[in-house]
């Protein structure tokens, strides 16, 4: 009985691992957007609104999908964290590949912090 004990202890362990193992993403997924983030799936990571802060809104596969949550007036953060860090940017202007592999090119111009022009293609 007293080897049956431990036994059980490492068998729940084991199980418990393999199941957030498969389950694991899935959750971490659904919590990034209890939390308003955006998952990047490649990386297994989320990615939190406050990453303009530090430089770590990564790059989008298919940035050019997020340009539907973009309007004028947006701030600078948001811009970056729905399209990724762009490829070039200046004090007021910025450019993104449409899409990964894509010649297209999306194009912000800011006015101060703020989108004044967005140039997404089709």
């Amino acid at each position: 009985m007293k080897n049956r004990i431990p036994f059980a202890v490492i068998a729940l362990a084991l199980v418990t691992g393999l199941g957030y193992f498969v389950a694991g993403e899935k959750i971490d997924r659904q919590l990034c957007g209890v939390r308003n983030g955006k998952w990047a799936s490649v990386d297994g990571v989320c990615i939190a609104r406050t990453c303009f802060k530090n430089g770590s809104c990564g790059s989008w596969a298919n940035p050019v999908a997020s340009c539907k949550n973009l309007s004028a007036g947006s701030p600078r953060s948001e811009v970056y964290f729905q399209l990724g860090m762009p490829e070039s940017s200046t004090e007021s202007l910025a450019t993104w590949s449409a899409a990964k592999g894509s010649d297209k090119k999306i194009t912000v111009e800011f006015k101060g912090d703020r989108l004044a022009s967005l140039s997404c293609p089709a």
